[in-house]
């Protein structure tokens, strides 16, 4: 009998190194994600989504995101341009038709030998103005780098910026929301409040910077570390 029990205990012992090992390989073992824009390295255990939901896909810079297996945590890549332009309309008032009215009266009235005069004084003014407001369409420049990074401040973070290998980074404490809804969406679980952080990286010369957004219900090492696997080797470009 304790034979038994000490073989069954070994056996436990065995089975369970066994998977943790298994899992460890799948944590530290890594793949690989090209599109020819971006790569990074993700845990082979981590599920691809590049289908986007709707108030990014209306965004246009939802790139791709990187799931748990657990659905309790995402990194989520945005692509956005650095500048973009947009139209702005400015309205502009101009005067346009003037009018005047005045009318005056005089009067007098001389009487005695010498000298006695009467005298009426009386006069009306009208005038208006009446102006055109003309719509003025410009073109303008909008900086989606400097305006991103004040969204970073409005939402709790403190962006730091550093530079690695041709590389600026800004990196955030705990952000108070995530950048889109993604975390509403049937990805990953929002029953519970998420730990938000960014990651901001722009490369010299190249029209987008990306923005790598950890999303987590359970905040663990393993979403943790799959966080810092996609930061540490992303690139951008060839």
């Amino acid at each position: 009998m304790n034979r038994l029990v000490l073989v069954l205990g070994i056996l436990i012992i065995i089975l369970s190194a066994a998977a943790g090992y298994f899992y460890y390989l799948n944590i530290a073992s890594a793949s690989h994600y090209s599109n020819g824009n971006i790569s990074f390295n993700y845990p082979s255990n981590y599920v691809l989504d590049n289908q986007s939901v709707g108030t990014e896909n209306t965004s246009g810079y939802f790139a791709i995101a990187v799931d748990a297996p657990d659905n309790t945590s995402s990194m989520v890549i945005y692509q956005i341009p650095l500048t973009s332009t947009m139209n702005e309309t400015l309205n502009i008032t101009q005067p346009n038709t003037t009018t005047s009215t005045s009318t005056s009266t005089n009067s007098s009235t001389g009487n005695n030998t010498n000298s006695s005069t009467n005298k009426t004084n009386s006069s009306t003014g009208n005038s208006s103005v009446t102006n055109n407001i003309t719509k003025n369409t410009i073109l303008v420049t909008v900086n989606n780098l400097q305006l991103f990074l004040s969204q970073l401040q409005s939402r709790g973070g403190n962006p730091v910026q550093s530079i690695k290998n041709n590389y600026t980074y800004y990196t955030t404490g705990t952000l108070q929301s995530s950048y889109a809804n993604y975390n509403m969406s049937r990805r990953i679980v929002s029953s519970i409040p998420l730990t938000v952080n960014d990651t901001v990286i722009v490369k010299s010369g190249y029209p987008n910077f990306y923005v790598i957004e950890y999303l987590s219900a359970d905040n663990s090492l393993n979403a943790n570390k799959a966080y810092s696997m996609i930061t540490n080797s992303f690139n951008i470009g060839s």
